[in-house]
């Protein structure tokens, strides 16, 4: 009389943790804009779902005492990306979404034995026109002190920019703001790479400090492995005729 209780047990054991199948279905539904506290216990897992009503960035970040790790998947289960430190010890991720499509997150703790209370919400904002400035003939021309927010629309995407130097002696310092893992690249007005950057910005931005004379010339800004999510480019540029 014991065997069929035993069997049910672990048949279902097995299927909480086959992917994609009991923790996605049951997906607690994330509105946008306020906080929603929890409690994460040792080895436990939630998952949270969003439907943006709009195409626009999703950014979902937890807040908290505890290190925790978020993954985003799209409705067939197919991971998007994932964030341990975005803020902190608390996680953060921004995606370029698409309205009428559902977002999961499955939020953990960064080690099995992570315990403790924390919050999590999610921001809508709708995207702005799109600049078109995806190629090098496209740049976009910079002045001096221009902070200018950026948005990484799809997997790999590259946004370009110009910028004109008239004096002699430049110092050009070049750098991103903002949240998300930048990467530049600067080029002379023949296309040849001068010089890139990854992460010597505040947090995850890069920064770029180069002398150079007069010319054209055109900066790349990518995001690390393919993301999608928003920045802002800033210029300075220091000279001496």
């Amino acid at each position: 009389m014991l065997i069929k209780p035993r069997n049910f047990a672990v048949i279902a054991v097995l299927f909480l943790f086959i992917p994609g199948c009991i923790f996605a279905q049951a997906a607690s539904e994330l509105s946008t804009g306020s906080w929603v506290p929890g409690h994460l216990y040792t080895g436990q897992e939630y998952w949270f779902s969003v439907r943006p009503a709009g195409t626009g960035f999703l950014t979902v970040e937890t807040t908290g005492c505890i290190d925790t790790y978020l993954e985003a998947y799209d409705a067939s289960r197919n991971l998007i990306d994932e964030n341990d430190d975005g803020g902190d010890s608390n996680a953060r991720l921004d995606l370029y979404v698409e309205p009428g499509e559902t977002y999961l997150f499955k939020l953990r703790g960064y080690d099995e034995d992570v315990t403790g209370p924390y919050s999590i919400r999610a921001l809508f904002e709708a995207a702005p026109a799109d600049a078109g400035n995806t190629e090098c003939s496209r740049a976009i021309p910079l002045k001096q002190d221009d902070s200018i927010p950026t948005f990484i629309r799809a997997s790999s995407e590259s946004r370009w920019y110009r910028y004109d130097l008239t004096h002699q002696k430049n110092l050009l310092i070049i750098q991103t703001t903002g949240n998300s893992d930048t990467y530049l690249k600067l080029y002379d007005s023949q296309g040849r790479l001068l010089s890139e950057d990854d992460d010597s910005g505040t947090a995850n931005n890069a920064m770029l400090s180069e002398r150079l004379n007069p010319g054209t010339y055109y900066i790349e800004i990518t995001l690390y492995t393919g993301r999608t999510g928003r920045t802002a480019i800033q210029v300075e540029n220091w000279y001496k005729d």
